[in-house]
């Protein structure tokens, strides 16, 4: 499988397979539809808009969309040893499955792991093998850089940071005009040093998520 996670000495590799096995359960019968990468592609701006609509329908509005595609879907509360954001992975009943949690609750957190992991599933780094270090890291930067510009394009980001104006009103108009909600654009603008981490009016967590 190709994770999205911060691994580190708390990990451990049976809390995250048992994990794993419950996720599977939990959502191999949403779809027997096999996996169509070019629809999946095509759904693409379908599921970014659903992040406007209310969030608590926002798991079960994806859930529909990946279902759509032959990718089954699902989100979970993260457990100890396990810091996962994200899982794709081919399960044993020979289907795609996306599973995610949401670790620290914020929004914008959510959408780029939601698109990294649709990267994955588009590339196939589910079949890869990633024991080879320099390999993995390019997988997990092909990945990332698929979400930044799924959610907003590098081009107009580059020539929005030149101007170096990041008050609330500029960051919502830039966020109105390219179809993203502002969280997005403030954790963009976090993540890349621009703004502090502590700035964060913008900011938005999902409140359907338990602690």
């Amino acid at each position: 499988g190709a994770y999205r996670a911060q691994f580190g000495v708390d990990t451990n590799d049976y809390v995250m397979y048992v994990w794993q096995y419950l996720c599977e359960k939990q959502c191999e019968t949403q779809t027997e539809k096999k996996l169509d990468i070019d629809k999946l592609q095509k759904n693409l701006p379908k599921i970014k808009r659903i992040m406007f609509k209310e969030s608590k329908h926002h798991v079960e509005l994806i859930q529909e969309k990946l279902n759509e595609c032959g990718v089954l879907f699902t989100v979970n509360q993260h457990v100890p040893k396990a810091p996962i954001h994200g899982l794709t992975v081919k399960t044993k009943n020979d289907q795609v499955m996306i599973a995610m949690t949401i670790r620290y609750k914020y929004v914008d957190t959510f959408w780029f792991s939601l698109f990294h992991e649709i990267a994955h599933v588009i590339y196939k780094d589910y079949l890869a093998d990633q024991e080879n270090e320099e390999k993995a890291k390019a997988i997990e930067e092909r990945a990332n850089n698929f979400a930044k510009d799924i959610l907003i394009d590098s081009e107009i980001y580059d020539r929005f940071v030149e101007k170096k104006d990041f008050t609330p009103s500029k960051i919502e108009d830039f966020a109105m005009k390219n179809n993203v909600l502002p969280t997005i654009v403030v954790g963009r603008l976090m993540n890349d040093g621009y703004i502090p981490w502590n700035q964060n009016t913008l900011r938005q967590k999902y409140e359907w998520i338990t602690d």
